[in-house]
């Protein structure tokens, strides 16, 4: 045992020891040596083989080694250590290393003497000519090690890229296995609905003088978005003909329901990008929708809204509910649970009954507002109501005059009115805490719900079209060919989404953005 020790220790000691000769002879040596730093680097090393002063652990430096000029090896490398003879010893060549460690350190130690107080002041001092040529020869054999140390990280550079490119490669490959399987995901899941709706309709899933249990409905969670860069474009869909009004999604890579001033309203699904049906029937253009759950409530030109099941497109007949009260345009739409309302160019806001498509009550709207103080007159050519948003019994309106009023639904009564707007509000959202509105006259302002104070406020240089919020940001369509971001924690504007068309209607959840142009397209974006 103690000869293979011995061995192992010698075969060390050549490759840090003075005397070069045994390594340079070496078979493995030389081919490692050509895989590195290029001709160059590999005439350098040769040259100052001879040298006393030099160690191949000196000469060996890159960012993979340690202080104490010792390379630092993975494992893998290290099992890959060939020696003479596998069968004759059970030791690897790095143990051999190891225990020779004093005699490195003291092969290392002169290196770092090497240019101690050699400075410009001290050869201008000099005037022996020995020592001066002395000095020339410490510098460029200093300048030879930093040229072999160079080419050395350079090698390490290039191997590594190499290495980068190789787990691109692997990623992109389990990123399109991920998006296959949330593909099959969903077709398997459309099946699912057919058989539980089979059953459903066949009594099966009722008991004998009991009513019948509702289908589970199963869908999957996406989690594509995640792995792309923020900042890129997941995809660009030729969606209509003429330019997107408006759209809603239910989540990231699910489905979309987008209308155009083309006259169609499309069902796309954003996991295969493809359209999968139309959902047909108004005889105008559709202004405005709403998106909840399964269902989707479109208000067009014609005076009407209504009520599809988009789940149902290529299947059967999606139309739920025609609800046709209203005497001019909708223009303005928003769905809660049971709770419908739409707002229309007659001036009034109708609050309807889904389940059932019967109207509840009506409010006139320029009748209440005139009960109230002076606004600011309504400008023409813009929706008298342009906005709306319901919960519960509560109801927030954004009106031609600039004004938002919120309302109760149960009286038709105006609880508290927000003035500051100079011009149409043609977009608002609201939480718990906040409401959030943009105009025509290209501002968008922070109400605090509860007491109606101006928290916030900022303008852009075109009229606001379209937000949404969070409690991080507010998104915004302000006619120009970018996605205004506002950052709420920081006060920071910044554009995304850059494209070619002005955006025209924006929506996001979490990072997941998409927006509507006037060209027609719809964008999908990571933000």
């Amino acid at each position: 045992m103690s000869d293979q020790i011995k061995s192992l220790t010698t075969t060390a000691s050549v490759l840090v020891s003075k005397d070069q000769a045994g390594l340079l002879n070496n078979k493995t040596y030389k081919d490692a040596l050509s895989t590195f730093g290029g001709l160059k680097s590999q005439n350098l090393v040769k040259r100052h083989a001879e040298n006393s002063r030099t160690s191949v652990s000196l000469v060996r430096r890159s960012k993979t080694t340690r202080n104490d000029g010792l390379e630092i090896v993975s494992d893998q490398l290290l099992a890959e250590i060939p020696t003479q003879d596998e069968d004759d010893t059970v030791f690897s060549l790095y143990q051999g290393f190891s225990a020779i460690l004093p005699d490195l350190e003291q092969a290392v130690a002169p290196s770092k003497r090497l240019a101690a107080g050699l400075n410009a002041d001290t050869i201008k001092s000099t005037t022996n000519v020995a020592q001066l040529h002395q000095y020339k020869d410490d510098v460029n054999y200093k300048l030879d090690l930093l040229e072999i140390r160079k080419g050395i990280a350079e090698s390490d550079i290039k191997e590594l890229d190499a290495k980068i490119e190789q787990l691109y490669r692997l990623r992109k490959k389990m990123f399109d296995r991920v998006a296959e399987y949330e593909k099959e995901e969903s077709e398997l899941e459309k099946l699912l609905r057919i058989v539980e709706k089979s059953l459903e309709n066949k009594g099966a899933q009722a008991t004998e003088g009991a009513a019948p249990e509702p289908a589970t409905v199963r869908k999957h969670v996406s989690t594509l978005n995640q792995y792309y860069t923020p900042g890129s474009e997941i995809v660009r869909l030729e969606a209509h003909d003429d330019a997107v009004t408006c759209f809603a999604f239910d989540a990231p890579f699910g489905t979309l329901v987008s209308a155009s001033l083309d006259n169609t309203v499309k069902v796309w699904d954003l996991n295969r990008n493809e359209c999968i049906g139309r959902l047909e029937g108004h005889l105008s253009s559709v202004e405005c929708l709403a998106m909840e759950k399964d269902l989707v409530l479109t208000g067009s030109l014609d005076a009407s809204l209504r009520l599809w099941d988009y789940t149902k497109v290529g299947e059967e007949e999606p139309l739920l509910h025609t609800f046709e009260r209203h005497m001019d345009e909708i223009t303005a739409v928003s769905m809660s649970g049971p709770t419908i309302v739409s707002g229309s160019a007659d001036k009034t806001i109708r609050h309807w009954d889904a389940a059932t498509g019967q109207c509840i009550q009506t409010i006139d709207v320029m009748w209440a507002a005139s009960r109230n103080w002076k606004q600011a007159p309504a400008q023409m050519g813009t929706p008298y109501i342009g906005a709306l948003q319901c919960f519960d019994a509560a109801l927030a309106s954004g009106t031609g005059d600039g004004v938002v009023r919120l309302w109760d639904l149960r009286s038709g009564e105006i609880i508290r009115q927000l003035v500051g707007h100079t011009s149409a509000v043609t977009c608002l959202q609201f939480d718990e805490h906040s409401i959030v509105t943009g105009s025509r006259d290209r501002s968008v302002r922070i109400w605090d719900l509860r007491t109606g104070v101006l928290v916030d406020s900022f303008a852009y240089g075109h009229e606001i079209r379209s937000l949404q919020f969070d409690e991080k940001r507010v998104a915004c369509a302000a006619g120009e060919e970018t996605v205004k971001l506002y950052d709420r924690i920081d006060q920071a504007h910044t554009d995304v989404a850059k494209g070619s068309g002005v955006v025209t209607f924006c929506r996001y959840t979490d990072s997941y953005l998409v927006e509507g142009r006037d060209n027609g397209s719809i964008g999908v974006w990571k933000i």
